[in-house]
């Protein structure tokens, strides 16, 4: 077999073999940006051929592909029976819309006039990776690393996709590849942000922990200590119920709200919110577990409650500043108004009906209404995400954190029953995985707002954690996340036996 593979080099597509591929694994490879030095030296084409045969594993049958290579170009041929394999799977990983003479760079979705078969066409192209390559040296980015990142992507055709992998001290490794609007040209940077969807949550319970170390409100405090004047309208199921019923999901509170509050002020719209809530039948009763949005945007009302000050001005006082997370905001990432090609930020996707990929371009309506800002609107880098990350890991081993150690291990030990051994709490599943170390233990928490897919995993027993987020809502977004997921637990191994 052969194997298909995309280089982050300028204008480069090639292909190489399983041998090649086993001697990519060397640790003699030649920097990135070596081609410009390449010529037709045919030495130094191999040596790039070696050097990225662990890209992208698009499979061809050694009989249907021919490959030449010139300087800055490749030639590919396929003949015979094989022909709807081959263009099928380099449909998915070029962009090509016609044989390319000169020095353009051709960006579009069908091969169209490419005609693998019975034919050859030269093509010149370039991996959304480019622009990033020549600052891995000065960003800290692991290129292998990036490379994995990428591949996924490819395979599973996102847009873009991010990821880190980090422990309680230090970030290990990130990378940010791709588009940021599918069929667009504007590449992701490593400082793009991307929407968290309810990866928000344990954010907002870190910051309610925050403000029961500051003594204004407490895990047990109850809501109708907290809304007295609400108790002619609160539902009697309600008044018992805890701040920590509300970050455990065990309140019995609605999913999620039926209507659009309009409020002056999204502090305003949270009141409302409140307000309709505790009027409203509960769905379960109290003390067991029911999922609800509503539930996360009622922690954030406590907070603008007991501080008088905004939730979003309480996130950056309280998590963001002191963590370092400078790109942290809310809602849609990005300007709206912008059009196709001038994208400041990555564009978020949805998947309509017939199952098409859709770009939603930013506007204050693209996101979840402004009231569940804390069950679920923050975006951010994918590296500040991962100094969020940091804390939990370092909150959960006892190291010092944000909070106090009475705080910090309730934030990190979900004790809500779930399904069998799992338990949630603080916007945090518990649950085991063979690779979670001695006891198995780790929290994940995923996020979507359906236009965006984002998941993350901590195992506290062995201080590290993996980061996946993609600007594509829907099942595939969670395949892809979950696949990169598997293929980073696999690099974390590696890199942790080659340092033994």
């Amino acid at each position: 077999m052969l194997r298909f593979l995309m280089c982050a080099l300028v204008g480069v597509v090639v292909v190489s073999s399983n041998a090649a591929a086993q001697d990519a694994r060397s640790p003699q490879r030649p920097a990135l940006n070596a081609m410009e030095a390449l010529g037709t030296d045919s030495t130094a084409w191999q040596r790039v051929i070696t050097f990225v045969a662990s890209w992208h594993s698009v499979q061809f049958p050694r009989a249907a592909t021919n490959v030449a290579l010139q300087p800055w170009r490749i030639r590919l041929s396929a003949a015979g029976p094989q022909r709807a394999l081959v263009d099928d799977q380099l449909r998915r990983v070029l962009r090509a819309r016609e044989p390319v003479n000169g020095d353009s760079v051709v960006y579009a979705r069908s091969l169209g006039a490419l005609r693998i078969a019975g034919g050859s066409a030269h093509v010149k192209f370039r991996s959304v990776l480019t622009q990033q390559a020549r600052a891995a040296d000065s960003s800290g980015i692991d290129r292998d690393f990036a490379r994995i990142v990428d591949s996924v992507r490819i395979a599973t055709n996102m847009p873009a996709l991010a990821a880190a992998v980090m422990t309680g001290d230090s970030l290990l490794a990130h990378a940010t590849t791709g588009l940021r609007r599918a069929e667009g040209t504007v590449p992701v940077t490593d400082t793009d942000r991307f929407h968290l969807g309810s990866d928000t949550k344990s954010m907002t319970a870190g910051l309610i922990g925050t403000l029961v170390d500051a003594g204004l409100v407490s895990f047990t405090t109850t809501l109708a200590e907290l809304w007295p004047e609400l108790l002619p309208v609160m539902r009697a199921e309600y008044r018992p119920v805890t701040v920590a019923d509300l970050l455990d999901h065990r309140s019995g509170l609605p999913a999620n709200t039926t209507v659009r509050f309009m409020d002056s002020t999204e502090r305003a719209q949270r009141v409302s919110l409140v307000k309709w809530a505790v009027a409203h039948p509960p769905v379960s009763a109290r003390g067991l577990y029911a999922y609800s949005n509503v539930n996360y945007a009622m922690a954030g009302a406590i907070a603008e409650r007991v501080t008088g000050q905004s939730y979003q001005q309480l996130m950056h006082e309280r998590i963001f500043a002191p963590l370092g997370m400078r790109t942290a905001g809310w809602g849609p990432a990005g300007a709206a108004g912008l059009s196709a090609g001038e994208e400041d930020q990555p564009w978020q996707h949805r998947i309509g009906t017939d199952g098409t990929r859709i770009a939603v371009a930013p506007s204050p309506l693209a996101d979840n209404q402004p009231a569940t800002a804390p069950a679920g609107r923050a975006h951010m880098s994918v590296s500040d995400w991962a100094l969020w990350g940091r804390a939990v890991l370092r909150a959960a081993s006892g190291r010092p954190s944000l909070w106090r150690n009475s705080t910090a291990r309730m934030l990190t030990s979900p004790t809500t029953p779930v399904n069998g051994d799992d338990r949630y709490g603080n916007g945090w599943l518990g649950t085991t995985r063979p690779w979670g170390g001695p006891t198995g233990r780790v929290l994940t928490h995923s996020g979507t707002n359906t236009m965006n897919f984002a998941v993350a995993w901590l195992a506290p027993a062995i201080d590290v954690g993996f980061l996946v987020v993609t600007n594509q809502g829907g099942d595939a977004a969670g395949k892809a996340t979950d696949a990169l997921v598997g293929r980073l637990l696999e690099w974390h191994r590696t890199r942790r036996a080659a340092a033994r």
